[in-house]
């Protein structure tokens, strides 16, 4: 039995996932409890849309009272489902051979079978093969996707332990007690005295909720003692303090939340002498975690795959490349979006993708490498920002540009940083963004409503270089993964009026919801736009709500037309 002397007393403040609420400063809650109840009250029939007023004074009180309560408990669901990924893996094809044999008459479901095999494997390895089982199937819509769902085999009315969604601890009854002699432990401190517990950083926490196991890079807490094979107690921590890496868990003193359990890979001082390996494999029993039980797939991911979110993959679909389209992907690292691209036009298009940050674009290239689409892909070194050749006298064709281009002698990337206007037949912009729309999520890093500003008017300049860019009759899709009505409805507003060229395009498809009213927006243009937020009627692609937040819009060029701001800021 483990013993203890007492340690200098530490109080940390330990949650269960359920009693946590996700940090949101008090500012940028106000904020987005205005944008849903300015979403609410608009769409009563006392609204002016023209005034951004009540019609009737009378009416005022009673509507605003009743808009602000349902942008209370919208923003509740945002709060509650931000702190949860969604239940539903998805991945998504990335092999022409796989995709087009599909499409064909001769089905192709070697891929699919060899991730059925994977899935049973895994669940069989981890010992729950007797309680979950996985489901893998082709979307019966977007033949490219492939979803993975955990399914309980239990009865609900069974004796299977509930999950540790609401505790603190490892539930104290099923586990016999190592600790024996440290009552500040559990009474003063509130660690598990069944388990050694660790404390891992808020992004190694939010990667646990996804599914991951725990690399060591990830583990900043640990008790003392820990060895090999044995069975761990994990929280993430999301206080706003730092903590020193290596710290032994008497002496903390943060804010922490209950993940689950896992299993050592190591003893303890491996935790902290390395920087790369796995140190804990988290529990596939779905009563030993907080969360829902997902694969992990940094660990089990198969040729042909890619985890890529419902609403990201759409984003392709609705931009609808063909063969022979020149694409420019404005904002394309990690490279998920422009892969897809290549995918889509079998690798029949010429396909731009750009970042700012060298090293991003090298990495995207080395993606593209794995997954087999290289062939028609560019990736650029460019701020997109500030890449349109206004000043040309003579104007070259963008796949001309790209055979012709030095190559760099250091890393290999073409020597091309801007292009001639209306170059482009199809683009695809996803500009830098707040990220809101994210799960899951356990706090929003920004603190201010003007950090939220900073993100519009920097997507604005991204919007006046991509108007330029694309062709007459061109198409092109604007998406975030905010839920941020600045950040979308009211780009999309921004868009139709500074550019009398660019129309909106219906989106067909049956998922989301339509953007936020008083907004700016029209009843048809909102229902031009696909919304993914915390909606109670939205209903998503499995019959929920459970997907990531996320907003596409669609464009059309209808005559010439360039940016005259962006020329200006450009040529000066």
């Amino acid at each position: 039995m483990a013993s203890n002397k007492e340690s200098p007393l530490a109080r940390p403040r330990i949650e269960s996932l359920d009693e946590y609420e996700v940090r949101i400063s008090d500012e940028i809650r106000s904020y987005l409890k205005e944008m849903y109840a300015k979403h609410y009250l608009a769409q009563t029939d006392f609204y002016d849309m023209t005034t951004n007023s009540m019609k009737e004074e009378g009416q005022a009180t009673n509507q605003t009272g009743l808009a602000y309560e349902m942008a209370e408990a919208h923003l509740a669901r945002f709060q509650q489902n931000m702190k949860q990924p969604p239940r539903q893996t998805v991945l998504r094809r990335t092999l022409w051979k796989s995709y087009n044999q599909r499409r064909g008459d001769e089905r192709d479901d070697s891929v699919v079978e060899r991730l059925r095999d994977i899935m049973a494997e895994w669940v069989q390895q981890s010992g729950a093969a007797d309680y979950i089982a996985p489901h893998v199937r082709v979307d019966d819509t977007l033949e490219e996707v492939i979803t993975v769902d955990l399914v309980s085999k239990r009865c609900h009315d069974s004796e299977e332990p509930a999950s540790l969604f609401r505790r603190c601890t490892p539930d104290p009854n099923r586990f016999p007690r190592i600790f024996t002699d440290w009552p500040t432990r559990e009474k003063e401190q509130g660690w598990p005295m069944t388990h050694r517990s660790v404390v891992v950083d808020r992004l190694c926490g939010e990667a646990v909720l996804r599914g991951a196991d725990i690399f060591v890079r990830g583990i900043l807490v640990a008790d003392a003692g820990i060895r090999s094979g044995e069975a761990l107690a994990v929280y993430a921590h999301v206080g706003k303090e730092s903590i020193s890496r290596g710290m032994v868990l008497p002496l903390y003193s943060g804010h922490c939340v209950f993940l689950g359990m896992g299993t050592s890979c190591c003893d303890r001082a491996f935790f902290f002498s390395q920087s790369t390996g796995t140190g804990i494999l988290m529990s596939a029993l779905p009563w030993e975690r907080a969360g829902p039980v997902l694969p992990p797939l940094n660990t089990m991911m198969e040729e042909g795959l890619y985890a890529q979110n419902l609403p990201s993959v759409l984003v392709g679909r609705i931009l609808d490349p063909k063969p022979g389209d020149i694409i420019y992907d404005m904002c394309g690292a990690p490279g998920g979006k422009t892969s897809h691209l290549a995918l889509l036009t079998n690798g029949q298009a010429t396909i731009v993708t750009s970042d700012k940050s060298r090293s991003k674009v090298i990495a995207a290239r080395s993606l593209f490498d794995k997954l087999g689409c290289s062939n028609s892909i560019y990736p650029l070194h460019i701020d997109a920002t500030k890449c349109v050749q206004y000043d040309i006298s003579v104007q070259t064709d963008v796949h001309t540009m790209l055979l012709e281009a030095k190559r760099s002698e250091t890393d290999g990337l073409l020597q091309v940083s801007s292009f001639p206007p209306e170059s482009f037949d199809k683009i695809l912009l996803d500009p830098p963004c707040s990220a809101l729309g994210l799960r899951p999520k356990l706090s929003i890093p920004q603190n201010r409503v003007k950090e939220l500003l900073s993100f519009t008017e920097y997507q604005k300049r991204f919007i006046r270089t991509a108007v330029s860019l694309l062709r007459p009759q061109g198409v092109m899709t604007y998406s975030t993964c905010s839920t941020n009505a600045l950040e979308n409805e009211s780009n999309v507003r921004y868009i139709l009026d500074e550019f009398d060229f660019m129309e909106l395009v219906p989106i067909h498809v049956d998922v989301g919801a339509p953007g936020l009213a008083g907004y700016g927006l029209d009843h048809r243009e909102r229902h031009c736009c696909l919304r993914f937020d915390s909606f109670e009627e939205n209903k998503g692609h499995t019959g929920t709500d459970d997907l990531m937040g996320f907003f596409i819009a669609k464009f059309r060029k209808t005559k010439p037309g360039i940016s005259s701001l962006d020329r200006e800021q450009q040529t000066s």
